[in-house]
């Protein structure tokens, strides 16, 4: 089994409620985007993550992910999850954290 793709569909998230973390700090986020990380198989398995925060849009991440991350995957046998996650963690110059583990 090999990956043959990696996609991240953005989707708009409105009226986020006010948290409030403490009785002195108030955090607004009225609007943010969430995005599915997506990548299907040569075998049609297909596997699905979310990403994006209220105070951390996925839009931010997902052309990273695109650009520096696809290109490791594509070809790979999915169920290599360690070797990939190590060859993935070695391009955190350039992706956060939260794009490689989505």
């Amino acid at each position: 089994m090999k990956i043959t793709d990696v996609t991240v569909t953005l989707f708009k998230w409105e009226n986020i409620p006010l948290k409030s973390y403490d009785h002195e700090v108030k955090m607004v986020a009225n609007n943010s985007d969430l995005g599915l990380v997506r990548i299907t198989t040569d075998e049609g398995i297909e596997g699905h993550a979310l990403l994006g925060l209220c105070v951390h849009p996925a839009s931010l991440e997902a052309p990273y992910i695109t650009r520096f991350l696809k290109p490791i995957l594509l070809g790979q046998n999915p169920l290599d999850r360690e070797r990939l996650f190590q060859s993935m963690s070695r391009m955190r110059a350039q992706v956060s954290t939260l794009a490689v583990c989505a």
